[in-house]
C-alpha cells in the first residue's frame, strides 16, 4: 500500500500551508500597498457612524457620462464606503477590479454633511465590503426621485468638486 501524500516533506499539509502564505505574500506585495488591512474592517457587526467620518462614493467613467451615479429609478439607497480612500482602492471593494483603470474616480464627504442635508446614514457591512455605507431617504419605502439623487450632489460641495 502506497504512502499517504504527505509523508513526503514536500507533500505535508504544513508545506502546503507554507506555500499557500508565501503566494498570498507574493501576491500582497503585487498589489503594492493597496489594501490597507485595520481593525475596523475585520468588524461585520454595524457600528453607530460618527458625523466627522468621512465617506467615499466611487464611480467609474467607463459605465457612462455619469461617473458617480445617485440611485437608479428603482433603488432605495446609495452606496458609499466608509473612510477615505483611494480610487484603486474603492474599484477592488466595489468592482472587485485588482487592475486599476483611470477612469476610476472617488469623490468625498462626512456623515455630518449627508444628514445635515437630511439623509439617513446606515453603517451597512457585507461580506465582500465590511465598509459599506447606505445612504437612504428618510421614508419608509420607494425609490428616490429625482430631487432626492440632486440633493444628494449637494453633500459633496464640502469638497468644491469633490472629485479625485
Amino acid at each position: 500500500m502506497p504512502w499517504p501524500h504527505w509523508v513526503d516533506p514536500a507533500q505535508s499539509p504544513v508545506r502546503r500551508v507554507d506555500r499557500l502564505r508565501s503566494s498570498l505574500d507574493s501576491w500582497v506585495g503585487r498589489l503594492g500597498g493597496i489594501v490597507a488591512i485595520d481593525q475596523r474592517s475585520i468588524a461585520q457587526e454595524p457600528v453607530q457612524l460618527l458625523d466627522d467620518e468621512e465617506l467615499t462614493h466611487y464611480g467609474c467613467a467607463a459605465t457612462g457620462p455619469a461617473v458617480f451615479r445617485g440611485p437608479k429609478h428603482d433603488e432605495t439607497e446609495a452606496s458609499m464606503i466608509r473612510g477615505r480612500i483611494t480610487a484603486e482602492e474603492a474599484a477592488i471593494l466595489v468592482r472587485k477590479k485588482w487592475t486599476p483603470d483611470p477612469r476610476d474616480r472617488v469623490r468625498y464627504t462626512t456623515v455630518g454633511h449627508l444628514r445635515d442635508l437630511k439623509f439617513d446614514v446606515i453603517h451597512t457591512p457585507n461580506p465582500s465590503n465590511p465598509d459599506h455605507v447606505s445612504v437612504r431617504v428618510p421614508r419608509v419605502e420607494g425609490p428616490w426621485n429625482d430631487d432626492e439623487r440632486a440633493e444628494l450632489e449637494k453633500a459633496f460641495d464640502l469638497y468644491g468638486e469633490g472629485a479625485a
